[in-house]
Order: structure tokens, then C-alpha cells, then sequence
């Protein structure tokens, strides 16, 4: 299979580069939890997904290989695609995880169609608003969520 993924005991990442102190803690918690998930949920495989690939060169906050590398520092046996894919191509790789933490909008929405187990990394309140509002109508299950705010933190 493209990527090295095979069906089973894959987790699937995708952060957004956010400024350089943000993406300290986030990369540092993350970390912690990818552990946790490959202990406790017996994932043997973790694939970064970037969503943004830099496409303008004064907006880096649309990179996200910068954070993919950040947390590769962290959990040495993170893959990173680096190879920009049609959205088609991205839903399709959502069908090999078995569970997915998701950072950027869209890739809330790929878990969730692809009804994933999902944990969302929130920094902003729309997210929120989404997930709560799914949530509250059964249209989800299996869904946590940290909000970054100087640190991450369960809600």
C-alpha cells in the first residue's frame, strides 16, 4: 500500500503550525498522547497527514511539515506524507486509521465521515461549536477534545 499503511492499529495525525510557543506545547502534549494511544489502544503505526503545505510563502501558519517535524523530533516513528494530496486522496487515507487527532477543520470533518474515533486538538471556538452541537444531536460518538490555550487541556 501507498504510504506503508495496511489496514490495522494505525493512528492518524494531523496538527496546524501555529507560532513557534504554541506549537512547543502542543507538539510536547501531543507526544504524550500518541504514546498513551500506542500503549493503551495498541496502535503500532502513526501517519501525519498535512492538510496545509506552506502555499504561501508569508503565511506560515498554512505549513503543516513545519509542526510534522516538530513532533517527528518526539515520536521518532511518526510518518509524515510530504506529498500534497487531492482531498479525495486524503478521505481515502482516512479509511486505514483506527483512530484519528485532528487539529484542523477538515480533518475533524474526515474522522467524523469516516467515523472515526476522533480526539480533537481545538484552538478555536467553531470547532467546539461543531463537536457539541454533533454530539448533543447523536450524530457522533466517540469523540474527545483538548483546547489549546497556554497549554492543552481536556474539555
Amino acid at each position: 500500500m501507498r504510504f506503508g499503511l495496511v489496514v490495522g492499529d494505525v493512528l492518524g495525525v494531523n496538527l496546524r503550525t501555529l507560532d513557534g510557543v504554541t506549537n512547543g506545547f502542543v507538539v510536547d502534549f501531543m507526544a504524550g498522547l500518541i504514546r498513551r494511544y500506542m500503549v493503551e489502544g495498541g496502535l503500532s503505526k502513526v501517519v501525519f497527514i498535512p492538510f496545509g503545505f506552506g502555499s504561501f510563502a508569508d503565511k506560515f501558519f498554512d505549513d503543516d511539515i513545519i509542526i510534522a517535524w516538530l513532533l517527528k523530533s518526539r515520536v521518532p516513528e511518526l510518518r509524515i506524507i510530504t506529498e500534497e494530496l487531492s482531498p479525495l486522496q486524503v478521505l481515502c487515507l482516512f479509511n486505514y486509521f483506527d483512530r484519528v487527532i485532528a487539529m484542523r477543520h477538515h480533518a475533524i470533518i474526515f474522522a467524523i465521515k469516516a467515523r472515526k474515533p476522533l480526539t480533537a486538538i481545538v484552538y478555536d471556538t467553531k470547532f467546539m461549536v461543531l463537536l457539541r452541537s454533533l454530539v448533543r444531536r447523536g450524530l457522533v460518538g466517540n469523540v474527545g477534545a483538548y483546547v489549546v490555550s497556554r497549554g492543552c487541556r481536556k474539555c
